[in-house]
C-alpha cells in the first residue's frame, strides 16, 4: 500500500481530482420530479442468495418490486478480500436478476463506515485512503455502468448524536481525508458512470426531538457544502427506519424536505421499515400500528415532494434483519415489513399502494 506521510490529505485529494476533472458532470437521465399523479416505483432490499435459491422468495420479489437493492453483496466486506482483489459474484447475480426481470437495480453502498475488511480499517495515510477509494469506486461503478441506475454513494456520514451542524461521523475516511472524502467519492462515481443517480443516504432524520433536529441541521449543512463544492449529487436517501415508540416530526420533516428540494435535490425513501419491539403483541393491533407509522412518514414526504422511489428494507417478515438488533421482550416474531412470513400482504403493503407505490400485481 502507498504510504507517504509527506503528502497531506488535500494534496492527495487534489491529485485524484485533477485526474477526473475533465469528466462530464452531467445529471442522469431521470423522469421529472413532482409530476402530478406519477406512480412512484416501489422496491425492496434483497438477500441475493435467497433470490437464487428460494423460489417463494424470488416469486414475491418479482411480483411486487420494480426496484431491488442488495442488503449485502456490494459492500466492501463482501467484495474486497485484500487491497488488490475484487469479488463480483453476488453483484453480478443481482444485476443479472434485475435484467432478466426488467427491474431497476440500486447500488448499496460505495462509502460507509461499516462492513469494511480489516485491511481497509488499517489504512494509515491520506494517500492510502485516496488510492483505495479511487480504485474501488472506479472499478465497481465502472463494472456496473448502465446496469445499476442509482448508487448510495455516501452512507450514513453523520454521527449518531449530532452536536453541531458541521460535525461528521469519524469513519476511517473522515479521519484520513476529512470531509473532502464526500465530494471526492461523488466525483469518482460520476466519472465512472455519468448517467447514474448519486445519493447521500442517512437515518434518523424524521423523528420528534432535539437530537433529530440537530441531525437534520447537520444534513442540510453537509448538502449545502457538497453543492457549493460543485460535486455531483442528485438525491437524499431518507432511510426511514422507523420506531413504534417515536413520533414523526411532521412540521420539522416537512420543512427539511422543502429545504432539501430547494437545493435542487430529489428524495428517495431507501430503507423503510418499522421497529415493532415496543408495540403490542396482538398481531392485528401491531400490524395496524406499523402501517400507521409508515403512513405518517409517507404523508409528510408525499405532501412535500414526489419521491423518486420508495423502498423497504426487506419485503417479507420471513427474511428480516430487525430481530438481530431489536428483539421483542415477549419473544414474538418481529413484523416490520409489508408482507407477512407467508408472503401475504399486510396493512403496511396497502399503505404503500395508497401512496401510489407502483407494485406489479
Amino acid at each position: 500500500m502507498l504510504n507517504d506521510p509527506t503528502i497531506d490529505r488535500r494534496d492527495a485529494l487534489r491529485h485524484v481530482a485533477g485526474a477526473i476533472a475533465c469528466a462530464a458532470v452531467s445529471p442522469p437521465a431521470r423522469a421529472a420530479t413532482g409530476e402530478a399523479g406519477r406512480a412512484v416505483p416501489f422496491g425492496s432490499a434483497v438477500q441475493i442468495p435467497w433470490l437464487v435459491d428460494n423460489p417463494e422468495y424470488r416469486a414475491a420479489i418479482v411480483r411486487h418490486c420494480s426496484i431491488i437493492v442488495p442488503e449485502g453483496g456490494l459492500k466492501w466486506l463482501d467484495m474486497r478480500p485484500d487491497p488488490k482483489s475484487y469479488w463480483f459474484g453476488l453483484g453480478d447475480q443481482l444485476v443479472d436478476f434485475g435484467a432478466r426481470h426488467d427491474m431497476q437495480v440500486r447500488g448499496h453502498t460505495l462509502v460507509w463506515h461499516g462492513a469494511l475488511p480489516q485491511w481497509a480499517k488499517e489504512l494509515g495515510s491520506a494517500t492510502e485512503a485516496t488510492h483505495a477509494l479511487s480504485d474501488h469506486i472506479t472499478k465497481v461503478v465502472g463494472r456496473y455502468a448502465g446496469r445499476i441506475a442509482s448508487w448510495d454513494v455516501i452512507n450514513e456520514p453523520l454521527p449518531e448524536d449530532q452536536q453541531t451542524p458541521n460535525e461528521r461521523r469519524t469513519s476511517i475516511w473522515y479521519r484520513l481525508l476529512g470531509e473532502d472524502y464526500i465530494a471526492l467519492a461523488l466525483r469518482l462515481a460520476n466519472a465512472a458512470d455519468p448517467r447514474a443517480e448519486l445519493v447521500i443516504n442517512e437515518y434518523d432524520l424524521e423523528f420528534v426531538g432535539a437530537r433529530f433536529e440537530r441531525k437534520r441541521a447537520g444534513m442540510l449543512d453537509l448538502l449545502e457544502k457538497v453543492k457549493k463544492s460543485g460535486a455531483p449529487v442528485h438525491a437524499l436517501g431518507l432511510q426511514g427506519h422507523l420506531r413504534g415508540e417515536r413520533d414523526i416530526d411532521r412540521p420539522g420533516l416537512a420543512r427539511f424536505i422543502r429545504e432539501v428540494r430547494g437545493l435542487g435535490l430529489d428524495i428517495v425513501v431507501t430503507e423503510l421499515d418499522v421497529m415493532d419491539y415496543s408495540l403490542p403483541g396482538d398481531v392485528a393491533e401491531r400490524d395496524t400500528a406499523v402501517a400507521a407509522r409508515a403512513a405518517a412518514l409517507l404523508d409528510v414526504v408525499f405532501e412535500n415532494c414526489t419521491p423518486r422511489a420508495v423502498l423497504t428494507w426487506g419485503l417479507s417478515d420471513r427474511h428480516v434483519w430487525v430481530p438481530d438488533y431489536f428483539k421483542r421482550r415477549d419473544k414474538l416474531p418481529n413484523r416490520p415489513l409489508p408482507l407477512d412470513e407467508n408472503y401475504a400482504a399486510k396493512p403496511f403493503q396497502r399503505v404503500l399502494e395508497r401512496f401510489g407505490a407502483k407494485v406489479r400485481n
